[in-house]
C-alpha cells in the first residue's frame, strides 16, 4: 500500500506519525515487560533486570532499528509541536521507569544508599542511546559493549 493511501486513514500526516509513534512505543514497552517476566535475573536487582530486558528487546533481530523513541528524539530535537511533545512524554515515562527500578534497587540493596540516582539514570540512558545506534547499524560488538557498560556501572553502584 502506498504511503499516501495509508495517510488517507488519518486526519493529517502528523496524526499518522503520532499513531505510529504511540503504536511502536507501546509495542516496544510490551516487549520489555515480556522480557522482564521471562528474566532469570534475581528479584533483588530490579534496575539490572529492567536494563537487561531493554537490551534483550533492542538486540532482537525482529526489532529492526532498535527503540523508535530513542531514534526519533534526535530527529525532532529543537522542533516544536505534537510529535516532539509525544517524544518527550515517552522519554519521561522511560526515565520514570528507570527511577522506580533504581528506587527499588536502593531498597533491595542492589544500589548503595549513596548512589546519585540522577547521575546513574543519565549514564544508563547514554549507554542505551549508544546501544540503539549499534542496533540500527547491526553492530553486535558495540551493542555488547553498551550492555557491558551498563552492567559494569550497576556493579559500581554510586
Amino acid at each position: 500500500m502506498p504511503k499516501s493511501s495509508l495517510q488517507v486513514l488519518f486526519v493529517d500526516r502528523e496524526q499518522l506519525q503520532l499513531q505510529t509513534l504511540a503504536s511502536s512505543v507501546g509495542a516496544f514497552g510490551a516487549r520489555v515487560i515480556e522480557k522482564l517476566a521471562e528474566s532469570s535475573i534475581g528479584p533483588n536487582t530490579p534496575l539490572l533486570r529492567l536494563c537487561e530486558a531493554w537490551f534483550d528487546v533492542v538486540s532482537d533481530p525482529g526489532c529492526s532499528g532498535g527503540c523508535l523513541l530513542t531514534s526519533a528524539i534526535s530527529d525532532y530535537r529543537g522542533r516544536h509541536g505534537a510529535i516532539p511533545n509525544a517524544l518527550r512524554q515517552g522519554q519521561q515515562l522511560w526515565t520514570e521507569a528507570l527511577r522506580r527500578a533504581a528506587d527499588s534497587g536502593l531498597q533491595s540493596g542492589e544500589l548503595p544508599p549513596s548512589t546519585d540516582l540522577d547521575q546513574l539514570i543519565f549514564e544508563l540512558q547514554a549507554f542505551q542511546g549508544s546501544a540503539n545506534i549499534a542496533a540500527f547499524s547491526r553492530d553486535e560488538r558495540a551493542l555488547m559493549l553498551a550492555r557491558q557498560a551498563v552492567r559494569k556501572r550497576l556493579k559500581q553502584g554510586s
